[in-house]
């Protein structure tokens, strides 16, 4: 009897463990449902019917298909009819797809439902026409003088003065302009970028014709070549004239041991004037020379593909790149110094620096909050540093910021990998009444809507015209970073309660890749910013904006193309340029 009972019980235990073995197993081994057709952003109108189990299935491995189990549900709520589902309401609706198999494991997929509102047709709000005007030359005039014979004209952004014969003397031919007012005391510079068809010789001249031929400055037998070079002049001016010249001479063969060709082009593209007075008093806020093998204050920071790091080495800050990010995006890779300063609106600061760079190195430099976003910034600069020298810029500060960091984003390498070297990290608060005038003559129509900015001193060089009834912009050169060459209209007041799209035609003579968009003026806040690919091949351009806007706003449309990947020179032509009105 005691075997039987013995065996009974060894034959049960067994039971039981394959049993409860064998359950452990089925859990293990149930495979979660699956929902599959699920679009990720879903728009509509409001009062339209959308049927959210359109294309979408749910299956499981063990309970096959499940799609009639799938439940809807969303936020804020919304009636749900055998997935069928008709809006009363505009807005932005997160739906959720779930359902669940036998052995209760649950899945949800999401998407978002924005139901707009029902507009018109689009109408025709801006069409811009490119119509040819004159040329606004600023008082700057051409002459000639027997025998020396020529002619010039003012068009495509720059004036083309054809020598057909070149004279006896320098002033039997030159670009002039009088009248220009010299404040005594103050400095100046002024600059002309010029070149010519071959190299040629001239006399470039600031004279104060006041007191008839009395030069503030010149530069005698001024060799001029055949790529746009900027020449300049630079005085303290000893005594004020209201009627100083402006004197290009490029008459007569002979200057000094150089004779000039009997004919040639000379293409002048701007002229600047720079006025500077008063003086700083710089009060030093923070210094780092990195004694002592100190770093201190100084951080980085990245994206997880950037590895960078911070010594300091004989007494110098060194920026170590091993990898730059993988995008190759400035942003994205930050060498920056905190400090407890505070910026006030207004005021003017200078930041100087020695530096030494192993490659070409580009950078912005922002000053900022602790937040280290562009939202909250002071001030900017951007552009390249090259070998070794001293970085020098000041500026006003736009905003108060408290707790100020000095921030160098430098993720966008000329190599895989730099090593840079600062010392001497001077900044200053700037005291006094020192101030910059600048007056550019860039030979472009009078009274037009559109302009373009093109960074000279990053190499970005450019023009825009009006040829056959078409917008074009002929770039020479392109920047590195997309507003260095920057076609723009700006003070377009669009109106609120409407949705704006802008539309534009446009080709180039190679393959061009931009951006464009629709921006609100005086700062950066984009309803529309998209990337373009121009060919040679016309195309129609379209983009909305996401919203209707609610009221009145000044906007800028844009068209940047600073970009590594094109090359220079390129021809863009745009045959219509229009926005469109929604209501």
């Amino acid at each position: 009897m005691k075997r039987f009972f013995t065996l009974t019980f060894v034959l049960m235990s067994l039971f039981v463990m394959f049993a409860c073995a064998n359950r452990e197993k089925t859990t293990e081994e149930n495979t979660a449902p699956e929902i599959l057709g699920v679009k990720t952003e879903v728009q509509i109108e409001v009062g339209q019917t959308w049927d959210a189990l359109k294309d979408v299935t749910a299956t499981d491995a063990e309970d096959g298909d499940l799609t009639n189990s799938i439940v809807i549900t969303s936020m804020p709520e919304l009636t749900v009819t055998d997935g069928i589902i008709t809006p009363t309401n505009t807005g932005t609706y997160y739906i959720t797809y779930s359902v669940t198999d036998k052995a209760g494991e649950t899945t949800e997929e999401y998407t978002t439902l924005i139901v707009n509102e029902v507009l018109g047709e689009p109408v025709e709000f801006i069409n811009y026409e490119f119509v040819a005007t004159e040329t606004d030359m600023n008082g700057f005039e051409v002459t000639f003088n027997s025998p020396a014979e020529g002619t010039y004209e003012a068009e495509k952004g720059v004036v083309t003065i054809n020598v057909t014969s070149n004279g006896e003397v320098d002033n039997q031919a030159q670009f002039y302009k009088n009248g220009i007012n010299i404040e005594e005391g103050a400095n100046y510079t002024f600059t002309i970028r010029m070149k010519a068809s071959e190299k040629i010789y001239a006399h470039y001249i600031i004279n104060n014709a006041e007191e008839g031929w009395k030069p503030f400055s010149g530069k005698w037998n001024l060799e001029i070549g055949t790529e746009f070079n900027e020449y300049s002049l630079q005085f303290l001016a000893e005594t004020s004239s209201e009627n100083t010249e402006f004197i290009l001479q490029f008459g007569g063969d002979t200057y000094d041991i150089h004779t000039n060709p009997e004919a040639f082009l000379l293409i002048i593209d701007s002229i600047r004037i720079t006025k500077s007075t008063g003086e700083f008093v710089e009060n030093e806020v923070l210094k780092d020379d990195f004694e002592e093998g100190l770093t201190e204050g100084w951080k980085e920071r990245g994206v997880d593909s950037h590895s960078a790091t911070i010594s300091n080495v004989n007494n110098q800050l060194q920026f170590n790149v091993e990898t730059y990010p993988v995008d190759n995006n400035p942003w994205e890779m930050d060498l920056y110094r905190v400090t407890d300063y505070d910026l006030v609106s207004g005021s003017t600061y200078k930041l100087v620096f020695d530096y030494t760079t192993v490659n070409d190195q580009f950078y912005e430099l922002c000053f900022e909050d602790p937040s280290m976003d562009w939202q909250v910034r002071a001030g900017f600069k951007d552009g390249t540093l090259k070998g070794s020298g001293t970085f020098e810029f000041i500026f006003v500060a736009s905003m108060d910021i408290t707790n100020l960091h000095i921030k160098l984003s430098l993720g966008k390498g000329s190599a895989s990998t730099n090593v840079l070297t600062i010392d001497n990290f001077v900044f200053y608060e700037l005291t006094g009444d020192k101030i910059e005038e600048t007056e550019t003559t860039e030979f472009v129509p009078d009274e037009v809507a559109w302009g373009t900015y093109n960074n000279n001193n990053e190499g970005a060089f450019g023009v825009v015209y009006v040829e056959n009834g078409n917008l074009i912009y002929e770039i020479e050169s392109f920047g590195k970073t997309d507003w260095y060459n920057k076609l723009y209209f700006e003070d377009i007041l669009l109106t609120g309660n409407g949705l704006y799209t802008m539309v534009f035609t446009a080709k180039a003579d190679k393959t061009i890749e931009g951006v464009a968009g629709l921006n609100v003026m005086g700062k950066w806040d984009p309803r529309i910013w998209k990337p373009i690919t121009i060919t040679e091949e016309e195309q129609t351009f379209s983009f909305t904006m996401d919203a209707k806007l609610l009221f009145d706003l000044n906007f800028e449309m844009l068209f940047q193309f600073g970009f590594e990947s094109n090359e220079g020179p390129a021809k863009i032509t745009f045959t219509e340029i229009k926005i469109l009105r929604q209501e």
